[in-house]
C-alpha cells in the first residue's frame, strides 16, 4: 500500500530533520547503519517508532548510562565572574583546536563566540561552578556523545547533543547544544544536570508539564530534560522489532 499524505509529510520531515541523503552516507561510511537510505528515514518517523518502540533512545541510553567521556574537577574552573571564565573556555577550545567533529554533524567551531554565547545563557545568578568546568568537556560531548534531539528552524537548525561527565565524583550529563545555520555549525551553549535529577519522576514529570505549558516544544531547556530523562529510564522490553547489535537499529 503506498503511504498516505500524512505519511509522506512526516518521511519528508524526519529526512530533512535528520540531515537527508548526505547525512545517511556518512552513517553508511561509518558503519553505523546497514539500512537503505528509504528504510533510514523510516525508522526515525515517529510513527515508526510508535509502533515498533523508540530503538533511538534505547540506542542513546548506552551512551549515557556508560563510560563518562571527562572526569573534571570544580577546583580547574576560575572562581571569577563572566569575563575571566569566557577567557578561561576560550583559551581551552583554543588549545583543542577550535573545533569539535561529531560523528553525525561534522565540524562544529568552538570559540570565544560559543563561550560567550553559553555564559550569557546561564540566569540571573550566573555560571555555577559545574557549568563553568564543564567548557572543559564540550569537545569530548560533541565527539562521543549521543545527539539525543533535533529541531529544524527556519534558517537555523539546532543539535543537542548529551553525554555523561564526573565532576569532582558526582555523575552528571552534560548537554551541548548546536546552532547549524547554511554556513557553520556552531555551540551555542551548554548545561549541566545530575544524573540522579534526571532519574527523578518527580522533577522530570514538572520539567515536561512546565515544557507542555510552554507549547510542547522539546527544544526548551526544560524539553530537553524531559528527553533525557525518558532516555534515561526506558525499558528495552518495549521494542517489538529485533536490533542490529552492529548498529542499534532496527532490522527489517
Amino acid at each position: 500500500m503506498a503511504p498516505d499524505s500524512d505519511e509522506l509529510k512526516s518521511l519528508a520531515d524526519t529526512a530533512l530533520a535528520y540531515g537527508g541523503q548526505p547525512a545517511y552516507e556518512r552513517a553508511k561510511a561509518a558503519g553505523k547503519t546497514r539500512l537503505t537510505y528509504a528504510q533510514w528515514v523510516e525508522v526515525r518517523t515517529p510513527g515508526f517508532k510508535r509502533q515498533f518502540g523508540d530503538w533511538e533512545a534505547i540506542r542513546h541510553a548506552a551512551v549515557l548510562h556508560g563510560k563518562a567521556v571527562a572526569t573534571l574537577r570544580l577546583e580547574d574552573a576560575p572562581k571569577g565572574g563572566y569575563a575571566d571564565v569566557e577567557k578561561w573556555a576560550a583559551a581551552i577550545f583554543a588549545k583543542q583546536g577550535g573545533k569539535a567533529v561529531s560523528p553525525e554533524i561534522g565540524e562544529v567551531i568552538l570559540d570565544k563566540r560559543a563561550a560567550k554565547n553559553s555564559l550569557a545563557h546561564s540566569g540571573t545568578r550566573g555560571p555555577n561552578a559545574a557549568k563553568k568546568t564543564a567548557f572543559a568537556a564540550v569537545k569530548d560531548v560533541i565527539e562521543h556523545g549521543a545527539l539525543v534531539h533535533r529541531h529544524p528552524g527556519k534558517g537555523e537548525d539546532s543539535y543537542y547533543i548529551a553525554a555523561p561527565v564526573v565532576i569532582s565524583g558526582h555523575d552528571n550529563i552534560v548537554t551541548v547544544l548546536v546552532h547549524r545555520d547554511v554556513n557553520t555549525h556552531r555551540m551555542y551553549l551548554h548545561s549541566v544536570i545530575l544524573k540522579r535529577f534526571l532519574l527523578e519522576k518527580a522533577v522530570s514529570s514538572a520539567d515536561a508539564e512546565a515544557s507542555k505549558r510552554s507549547g510542547g516544544a522539546n527544544s526548551s531547556p526544560r524539553g530537553i530534560r524531559s528527553v533525557l530523562h525518558h532516555i534515561l529510564t526506558i525499558n528495552p522490553a518495549t521494542l517489538s522489532r529485533p536490533i542490529d547489535p552492529g548498529t542499534g537499529e532496527p532490522v527489517l
